[in-house]
């Protein structure tokens, strides 16, 4: 029985001379084609190839400055980021009061009616005049110095 199941595998050294002849072959192949493509090269005349050499240096200086700029954009962001986490608190309380005089404004100038504009033009009146008459005399330089100063030297 140990007999007939040998005639049917082919021997391990006709399958490894096979192998070895495939890997000759392709080792061929692989020797010719680069033979091949050095022979293109040296055909192709030399401004050819400096072209090509200054095309890929402009591509790699391109690359490296996208590089720079990628690289200095990863330092940026977080930098932003936390500041903008940082002042974002704050930044409500300072915002509100701007907020609620524009809301004022805004709704002043869609509501306005003429008792409005009578009051604004007396107010600014007075503000401007010399001798106001619903403010008061406006104050002296003497009344707003201390009164150490106030009194005169003799």
């Amino acid at each position: 029985m140990a007999k007939n199941t040998k005639p049917n595998k082919p021997p391990k050294n006709q399958r490894m001379a096979e192998l070895q002849k495939s890997v000759a072959e392709g080792s061929k192949r692989l020797i010719e084609t680069e033979a091949e493509s050095r022979d293109k090269l040296l055909a192709m005349p030399r401004p050819t190839w400096r072209a090509d050499q200054a095309t890929v240096g402009e591509q790699r200086d391109k690359l490296e400055g996208e590089r720079r700029e990628i690289a200095q954009q990863r330092i940026r962001d977080p930098i932003i980021a936390e500041a903008i986490m940082q002042v974002g608190p704050l930044a409500w309380p300072c915002l509100l009061p701007l907020v609620l005089a524009g809301y004022l404004i805004y709704a002043m100038k869609h509501t306005a009616s003429q008792d409005d504009a009578v009051v604004a033009e007396l107010l600014v009146t007075e503000l401007v005049s010399e001798h106001p008459l619903l403010l008061g005399p406006p104050p002296t330089q003497q009344a707003l110095l201390p009164k150490a100063e106030a009194e005169p030297v003799q």
